[in-house]
């Protein structure tokens, strides 16, 4: 009797998370320092990190690589620390994703970032983004277009685009 395919999906996704990568290899894909690595890891006891959290001597696992990839290409482009953070804790708030910046597309306008509203809800009008960073509210995408920063990850490239 065979197994049913999300066994495999569940397999596929695991390996994701081994940690694989040292901080100092991380912070060279990422084009950063690995003390930034570190530092966005953990903000402090009172304040979520900017990518997930690892122990301490842990390498970074493949999820882990890529958020800290778009954080760095966000952080390049100008957004500041506190949208990041606000991001991420909506994100995993709302959404329960461990790996909101591996797992979904974010745009930036000006300091705020959002997400395709119906990629979240599995919609299909293409035409409502949702700030993450701002707890959720709408957008219009026509009335931002044009204006709007891309950070996402395309794994036939193996590069965070931005």
């Amino acid at each position: 009797m065979l197994e049913p395919r999300t066994s495999d999906a569940a397999l596929w996704r695991e390996r994701l998370e081994v940690p694989t990568y040292r901080v100092r290899e991380a912070a060279r894909y990422a084009r950063t320092s690995p003390q930034t690595v570190v530092r966005w890891q953990h903000l402090g006891e009172d304040r979520p990190g900017l990518i997930a959290a690892r122990d301490g001597g842990v390498p970074l696992s493949y999820f882990q690589l890529i958020e800290l990839g778009v954080v760095a290409a966000m952080r390049q482009a100008g957004v500041p620390i506190s949208e990041i953070r606000a991001a991420r804790a909506y994100m995993a708030r709302e959404l329960g994703s461990r790996f909101p910046f591996a797992e979904y597309r974010f745009w930036a306008h000006g300091k705020q970032l959002f997400v395709d509203f119906d990629a979240v809800e599995g919609g299909s009008a293409k035409h409502r983004l949702l700030g993450v960073s701002a707890e959720g509210q709408l957008a219009w995408r026509e009335i931002l277009a044009g204006r709007l920063r891309e950070f996402d990850y395309d794994p036939d490239l193996g590069t965070v685009l931005s």
